[in-house]
């Protein structure tokens, strides 16, 4: 109830806090000394890495504009990805579906040539956490998600793209306490500042910048984009990367009483094979559109990302 209270207030008053920007390099801290919100500039050798990831998402976000039947229900509804690896309450890490182009295998070239424009972008992000943030570079260093998915983005297991699209306030409440999400903008466009209303501060985030910040402590969301096209990246990782967030007592009780559980977690009494996990083959099957399903060419009523559902199209 008083986190509702607090995203109402922030919608109420976010244009209260227009004159509070940071426009200079700048580390808030807490009491302890932890950092809250960084905002700082790229170095030089950050700005053909930009021009590369610009040009390789708005290719994506054209191609997948003028081709229905490449648009996953996440590109559709929210115009957002997410790229990488999960976890959530797997044993295991897994791929994502967007990295997969599980919607359509036809898609998988179009998806190889974004993440291989985002390559140089992922050492200059790498590069900033280890010379501002040893100890979360290294602590991020020693993950480890297994052989069924690949280290795309150096020590994140997962990004988030923004395709020209803003969020409402919201806590990102998956993403992991003890670190901080990386952001940076693309493109040149006006408005889209980030705002922080618990500490009452707007950072205008401009290509060639970035800003670290506490994604699951701060409530955080944005000003509209006035003009032109706004494309960003997060940088991020979700507590249960971390083993002691994971609770598998429920998988453990099944082993010892000897229940058989289906991949729907119901209990069954079928015999279940058992998975290689040094081989993945196999075990997907592949979607392959000839022609674009209903969902993929109406646009859909609303959002179905909860920070995005008080946002007007």
């Amino acid at each position: 109830m008083e986190k509702t209270k607090l995203i109402i207030s922030a919608r109420n008053d976010c244009h209260l806090l227009k004159g509070c920007y940071i426009k200079k390099s700048t580390c808030i801290t807490d009491i302890n000394g932890r950092t809250l919100i960084h905002f700082d500039q790229l170095d030089s050798t950050a700005i053909t890495a930009i021009t590369q990831a610009t040009e390789g998402i708005n290719n994506y976000y054209f191609h997948t504009l003028k081709n229905p039947s490449h648009r996953s229900k996440e590109f559709w509804k929210n115009f957002i990805k997410h790229f990488g690896v999960y976890t959530r309450n797997n044993l295991l890490p897994f791929t994502s579906s967007n990295t997969a182009s599980m919607h359509n295998c036809e898609h998988q070239e179009c998806v190889n040539n974004l993440l291989s424009s985002l390559n140089p972008l992922s050492i200059c992000i790498n590069k900033f956490v280890q010379e501002h943030y040893k100890g979360l570079y290294e602590k991020l260093l020693k993950l480890e998600w297994g052989s069924f998915a690949p280290k795309l983005f150096g020590i994140f297991p997962m990004i988030a793209i923004n395709y020209n699209t803003i969020s409402d306030f919201h806590w990102d409440e998956h993403d992991e306490l003890n670190s901080l999400c990386f952001l940076v903008a693309l493109g040149d466009f006006v408005g889209g500042e980030l705002c922080f209303p618990q500490l009452q501060i707007v950072v205008p985030l401009q290509a060639g910048q970035i800003v670290a910040f506490s994604s699951h402590l701060l409530l955080h969301g944005n000003f509209p984009i006035t003009r032109s096209i706004c494309h960003s990246i997060v940088y991020f990782v979700h507590n249960t990367f971390f083993h002691h967030h994971r609770n598998f007592s429920s998988v453990y009780d099944d082993f010892k009483k000897g229940i058989k559980r289906d991949r729907k977690g119901k209990i069954t009494s079928k015999l279940i094979a058992k998975q290689d996990l040094n081989n993945s083959c196999g075990l997907n099957k592949f979607t392959k559109l000839t022609k674009p399903k209903i969902e993929q060419t109406q646009i859909p009523p609303v959002s179905s990302d909860l920070r995005r559902k008080q946002i007007s199209t």
